[in-house]
């Protein structure tokens, strides 16, 4: 594949040097590369560097099988589609690509009828930069068996159909040039998947249930400037998978229920644009997940409205800026880091359990509820404050970190970001040394309990 890539300079420096604009088109079932496919035994012609090849058009009206397991490359200008009721299978070990031979066309790519990528093949929609304009799926899209699918567009995505990924795939799609994302059809992902919807500063809509097994990373960004808006559910019903949704300068809008409960939720908004949007979470919208990690990356930036609920085993919010009525539930932990709250802020309702240590190193102008179910420990500014000074040092760690404070410590717990402790040692000093040398590189939580109480902070291990 990397050799394709490696053409792209040569073929962008050689322009499109064929006048071919041909339409192609199936009359029966069969294989790509037989002539007895196609119309007037006319097989599309693959690019042969240099000689490009410029494709006005390819028409999938029967089963094709694309077997042939070499780099093959296609320039269609117009339009290259699957109708209603025929069926495309790849299973080529190595490249399947299709392209716009330059910018000023405007190709489109649409599945009407079924796009099958199996048996580790590789499929791609784009090389370099030249790439279909809007890409449509109005039908079935499958994935299989270690499979690799990059659909690229530049203006608009949208899907109506449905979209199945089996075991141990990458599936991406990309939408660039501030192009839009609509997913409108239902996602299935099986086990051990990789799958990004993004635009590049476009909205990301979805209005279809995406539900997961195993496994899976999951991963919704609209780039600098675009928003993240999600009407259906976000389901994941077994472990270790990941769900990401990064907005940076736009905003992410939950009206319905976003769920890992076996895996780690991860949002993160850099809005610094308009401090009276970050995250918005309505009446009907609910975030639950093993752990639920929110950072806004400035202190600006609101979840401005938290209607629904935030559930996870750990909860932090980071540089967050939460002001309105709403309630945070942890099994374990809520850390608030940086970050100011203001309104009434219920941190578990009865509805979903009790919750661990509540830790809150921020300034807070707020009532707080429901503290007796747990242990809460604020260091901001509260009139019922328990101060429990306990030094952490050096953070930056490498090789260990040394624990000290004037009352007797118990206990420390050091938890990754997936909310998973990595770490306990017993303490019972007022000092420790405690080596990190099982630690991989990375953030980590960490609670220590003392005599009086809990700290919680955070520590980079490098």
């Amino acid at each position: 594949m990397k050799t394709l890539f490696n053409y792209f300079i040569l073929i962008m420096a050689l322009g499109i040097s064929s006048n071919i604009k041909a339409q192609y088109q199936t009359i029966a079932n069969g294989n790509w590369h037989s002539s007895s496919t196609w119309l007037n035994g006319n097989i599309p012609p693959a690019t042969i560097i240099p000689a490009i090849q410029a494709i006005d058009s390819i028409t999938i009206k029967h089963d094709v099988l694309f077997d042939n397991n070499q780099e093959e490359l296609y320039f269609v200008k117009n339009k290259f589609s699957i109708n209603q009721g025929a069926k495309l299978t790849i299973t080529s070990l190595d490249t399947f690509l299709t392209a716009q031979p330059s910018p000023s066309d405007t190709p489109t790519f649409i599945v009407n009828g079924e796009l099958k990528i199996q048996n580790r093949a590789a499929f791609q929609t784009n090389i370099g930069s030249a790439t279909y304009q809007r890409v449509f799926f109005n039908n079935t899209v499958i994935v299989e068996s270690s499979s690799f699918c990059w659909i690229i567009s530049h203006k608009e995505f949208k899907n109506i159909g449905q979209v199945s990924m089996l075991d141990s795939n990458d599936f991406r799609i990309v939408v660039e040039d501030r192009g839009n994302a609509f997913q409108y059809g239902d996602i299935t992902i099986g086990s051990g998947n990789y799958f990004i919807l993004s635009t590049n500063d476009g909205d990301v809509q979805n209005k279809a249930t995406i539900s997961s097994i195993n496994d899976n990373q999951i991963s919704i960004s609209s780039g600098n400037t675009g928003n993240i808006i999600n009407y259906k559910k976000v389901l994941s019903s077994g472990t270790n998978t990941m769900i990401d949704l990064i907005a940076e300068k736009g905003s992410v809008y939950n009206y319905d229920l976003i769920n890992s409960p076996l895996g780690p939720i991860t949002i993160v908004i850099n809005n610094k644009l308009n401090s009276n949007d970050g995250l918005i979470n309505s009446t009907s919208g609910v975030i639950q997940g093993s752990t639920v990690t929110i950072t806004t990356g400035n202190d600006t930036t609101q979840i401005s409205k938290n209607d629904g609920a935030i559930i996870g085993g750990t909860i932090t919010l980071d540089h967050t800026y939460f002001q309105g009525f709403g309630n945070f539930c942890a099994q374990s932990m809520i850390t608030v880091s940086e970050s100011s709250i203001t309104g009434n802020l219920d941190l578990c309702s009865t509805n979903f359990g009790s919750f661990g240590i509540i830790n809150v190193s921020s300034y807070i102008a707020s009532s707080i509820t429901n503290c007796q179910k747990g242990i809460c420990t604020y260091t901001g500014v509260n009139e019922n404050t328990v101060t429990t000074e306990v030094n952490v040092y050096p953070n930056p760690a490498n090789e260990f970190i040394k624990i000290e404070s004037l009352n007797k410590i118990h206990s420390i717990s050091i938890y990754n970001s997936y909310g998973q402790e990595v770490l306990y040692n017993e303490i019972n000093s007022t000092f420790k040394q405690i080596g990190l040398g099982e630690l991989s590189p990375g953030i980590y939580l960490y609670k220590i309990k003392t005599e009086f109480g809990y700290n919680s902070g955070r520590i980079v291990v490098q």
